[in-house]
């Protein structure tokens, strides 16, 4: 994970973002399109606006949460916390966030947490 510490390009992170939500949600979610497949087009135009949608629906079934979820909630805040609020916002996304999002899912995934292809 020390590479992705190092990033702070905003792109990257909102691309990190999305894949933690994603393996959340594939976690309260197991029998559901992903997070990532319904969002992706729109998360691209508005991602701070989206990112606000995702957390909604997430937080909906909070009560389906474990340790597993509430760590990744946490990782979430860190990475928000990084984006600050001046960078935390509609502005579109380039592809660098692409990077982010898969190089986020490849670490979670090597981590342990569960992902549907």
């Amino acid at each position: 994970m020390k590479e992705l510490e190092v990033v702070k390009d905003r792109d990257v992170l909102f691309g990190r973002i999305l894949a933690i939500c994603d393996v959340i949600g594939e976690k309260i979610y197991p029998n559901e399109t992903k997070l990532e497949h319904r969002y992706f087009d729109k998360f691209i135009k508005k991602p701070a606006s989206i990112y606000k949608k995702i957390l909604e629906e997430l937080m909906i079934q909070n009560h389906k949460f474990g340790t597993t979820e509430w760590n990744l909630l946490h990782l979430l805040d860190q990475i928000i916390d990084e984006l600050g609020a001046d960078r935390f916002n509609d502005e579109p996304l380039k592809n660098k966030y692409i990077w982010g999002l898969s190089k986020q899912r490849h670490i979670l995934h090597s981590h342990g947490y569960k992902t549907r292809v």
